[in-house]
Order: C-alpha cells, then structure tokens, then sequence
C-alpha cells in the first residue's frame, strides 16, 4: 500500500495536495495505548509515498474533541508520555528484532531510536527525517 509518485512532495503538515488525497489509506489500526490491541477509539488514516530518494508518510488523527489535544513537547527526544502522540516503528529487516522508532506531537516534536529484540530502546540515535504538524477542526 504505498504508493509511487513523481509529483513533488512539500512537508508542511497540510495533506491536501493530489498524491496523498488519491493514494489509498491503511485501515485496520489498532490502538496500543490505553487498551493495546483494541479498536481505536478515533478515526486514524495513513497514507504512505515514496519517491526515488524517500518515504513519505502522512496521517490524520481525527478526534472528538480537538480542543483537548495536548502537546507541551518540543525538544528532540523529549518525553511525549504526557501529549497526545503518534509513533511509527520501521522493521527494515523485516526480522521482527530490530527497527527504528519515530514519534511525534501535534506540536512536530521529533523523538527517534532504535529498538531491539529484548524491547530496549537507544534513543541515543538522531535519524535523518523531517516532520510538519498542523491542527485542523478534525483533529
């Protein structure tokens, strides 16, 4: 489900532009937090693209109630556990022991790291990425 493109992309948090409105989304989500493995209690879509030198993933986390959102982070690798977030981990190996971890906030915090088989976490690692938030009515 991702999808090639040769339009260029522009990182600015807006999804609007004709690739990420024509691409399919990814459904069937779970939620890992509070109750992992649980339908999600928000509508969530991903959209994934990618270009001769990169991946681009786009999501919409709608919520109910938007004014609640909360995002107090900024810092690289700051703690996200008290904002509202989402994280992406990125098994390149596809050996289901080791990948790289992003999250972010509604503010565009950047926290990244690898993560290991036994569940540790080197936050240590800065990879390469750019991120653009924006906050809608939806969300």
């Amino acid at each position: 489900m991702v999808t090639a493109v040769t339009a260029e992309i522009v990182i600015d948090g807006s999804l609007d532009e004709a690739p990420w409105r024509q691409a399919p989304k990814i459904g069937d989500l779970v939620q890992r937090i509070p109750v992992a493995g649980a339908t999600p209690t928000e509508r969530t879509e991903v959209t994934l693209l990618y270009d001769e030198d990169n991946l681009y993933i786009g999501v919409m986390c709608y919520d109910s109630e938007p004014g609640q959102v909360l995002a107090s982070q900024m810092a690289r690798d700051a703690s996200l556990n008290a904002d509202d977030r989402l994280g992406i981990v990125l098994d390149t190996f596809r050996d289901q022991s080791n990948a790289f971890h992003f999250a972010t906030n509604p503010a565009g915090a950047m926290v990244d790291g690898l993560v290991f088989a036994n569940g540790e976490t080197n936050d240590d690692w800065n990879g390469i990425w750019i991120v653009r938030t924006a906050r809608t009515d939806a969300g």
